[in-house]
């Protein structure tokens, strides 16, 4: 089985969603140790743990792998063609993960 989590409901939802993950691999979602993941993953966190110790899936064409932390910042980093040419060759998994609206524009 698959459990699905996307980045924009980690940032929107952390309690609800680390719970579902919890609940998803048999694990009591116990709030104390929920709490403590929660922080420990916290973005400011990896990514001054990847700044002090590097991280093992970074590339080696950015200087991180933990950019900006914030939802939508895709709008910044990526030119109306990369845009285009993701959505041209991804619309199906884009629209199954809802970030495509009725009218095919993206919704994050």
């Amino acid at each position: 089985a698959v459990h699905r989590v996307r980045y924009e409901d980690l940032h929107a939802c952390p309690h609800a969603t680390f719970a579902a993950i919890v609940r998803f691999l048999g694990l009591t979602a116990e709030p104390e140790r929920l709490e403590r993941a929660i922080a420990a993953s916290a973005f400011a966190v990896l990514a001054g743990q990847e700044r002090r110790a590097g991280f093992i899936e970074a590339s080696r064409k950015s200087d991180a792998f933990f950019r900006r932390g914030q939802v939508g910042a895709w709008r910044e980093a990526l030119t109306a063609d990369q845009v285009e040419s993701i959505v041209g060759r991804h619309r199906p998994m884009l629209q199954r993960l809802g970030y495509l609206g009725a009218g095919g524009a993206l919704t994050v």
